[in-house]
C-alpha cells in the first residue's frame, strides 16, 4: 500500500490539473490499487475483466488497447492497473502502435511503479515512477 501511494502521489504532482481515467482489472488486489490511486488522483475507476491476466487466463491484449483508447478520448492521463504479464505485452505494444516509441519490450515494472506516457509532448515522451 505504501508503494503504490508513493507513486499516486508523483503521479498527481505530474498531472498538473488533467482529467484522469483509473482503469482496473477486476482482481481483488488490483482494485485495492485502482482505490488507493483513485482517492489521491481524486477521480474514481472502472474495473474491466480484459484487464485480467492470470494463470488460467491469458492477456486480452486487443481489448485493452480499445479500453486505454477510449479512455485517453475521455482523459488527459490514463492509469491502468493490473498484472505482470500485462507489463510485459501492453506496455510495449501501447508504446510502439499508437506511440511510436520503440525499445520497451522486456522493460518489466517492478510492484508499485509505473510508466508513464506524456502523449502530448511531441514525439511522446515516457517516464518510470518508483516508490521512494
Amino acid at each position: 500500500k505504501a508503494q503504490i501511494t508513493q507513486v499516486a502521489e508523483k503521479i498527481l504532482a505530474m498531472m498538473n490539473g488533467s482529467r484522469v481515467a483509473v482503469l482496473s482489472s477486476i482482481a481483488p488486489r488490483t482494485i485495492e490499487s485502482a482505490e488507493i490511486i483513485s482517492t489521491i488522483l481524486r477521480t474514481s475507476y472502472e474495473t474491466h475483466h480484459a484487464l485480467l491476466s492470470t494463470d488460467g487466463q491469458r492477456e486480452d491484449l486487443p481489448n485493452a488497447i480499445k479500453l486505454v483508447v477510449a479512455a485517453q478520448n475521455k482523459a488527459d492521463v490514463v492509469v491502468v492497473v493490473t498484472h505482470l504479464e500485462y507489463s510485459k505485452s501492453l506496455i510495449p505494444y501501447y508504446a510502439q502502435h499508437k506511440l511510436g516509441i520503440e525499445g520497451m519490450s522486456g522493460k518489466v515494472l517492478g510492484p508499485g511503479e509505473a510508466w508513464v506516457f506524456d502523449i502530448n509532448k511531441t514525439p511522446p515522451s515516457l517516464e518510470l515512477v518508483r516508490p521512494n
